[in-house]
């Protein structure tokens, strides 16, 4: 199974009392397919069919945020190599958020495409997981976005576009003065199981949290 032309994948079912190696093999006649124990020559045919995936990436939970866009104060943003800008919004039952950092003489598009960037993170979902130390942050940054909410959750992505691959590190932390019991637990929570990991987004994901104030503003 370690081979790359290998059929089968080897599944150990831990905490059954005595751990199990099973071998999933090729589908069989009907809703079925081949499975063996391992260390054991003999195949069985078992059903309902079970799709196994032989990349770890796909074994990941995928969903890296979950922030509803109603929480959504406020988000800057700072392309690398381009202008740096914010939105803002002075409460949640506001459709539109204020663009502020436009160049001299130039306004915000209406209907403003800002919106989209509040839902950025409604969820956000990553390909791939690594450890950040693997991942050249600083030799290909992107920039960086910090997206705040009404009730004192802050979160700063710092983006890197690698290759084909763009890359992101989070960080999660409530407001100064933030007091709020759930708040804190929260961002403890968010923060333990982000911290020490890249996450490997779209390119197009990247450029959508990062976008160019340009796509934000009026002809």
């Amino acid at each position: 199974v370690a081979a790359a032309s290998a059929q089968g994948v080897r599944v150990d079912l831990i905490g059954l009392g005595a751990d199990v190696g099973l071998i999933v093999g090729k589908a069989a006649t009907g809703n079925g397919l081949y499975v063996r124990r391992h260390g054991v020559a003999q195949s069985l045919e078992a059903a309902p069919s079970l799709a196994v995936e032989r990349d770890p990436k796909w074994w990941v939970d995928r969903r890296l945020l979950q922030i509803d866009p109603a929480r959504i104060r406020s988000i800057e943003v700072a392309p690398a190599g381009g202008r740096a800008y914010s939105l803002t919004r002075a409460d949640a039952k506001q459709p539109d958020f204020v663009l502020r950092g436009a160049p001299a003489g130039r306004k915000q598009a209406n209907p403003s495409p800002a919106a989209a960037q509040s839902q950025a993170l409604a969820p956000l979902e990553c390909d791939d997981v690594r450890p950040v130390a693997q991942v050249e942050f600083g030799a290909k940054p992107a920039g960086r976005v910090v997206y705040t909410t009404f009730d004192g959750l802050q979160i700063t992505l710092d983006g890197a576009r690698i290759g084909e691959q763009g890359w992101l590190k989070v960080q999660a932390m409530p407001v100064a003065g933030a007091t709020d019991d759930e708040l804190l637990r929260e961002a403890d929570a968010l923060q333990r199981r982000v911290s020490g990991w890249a996450y490997e987004v779209p390119t197009y994901r990247l450029d959508s949290l990062l976008r160019s104030i340009d796509g934000l503003l009026a002809p």
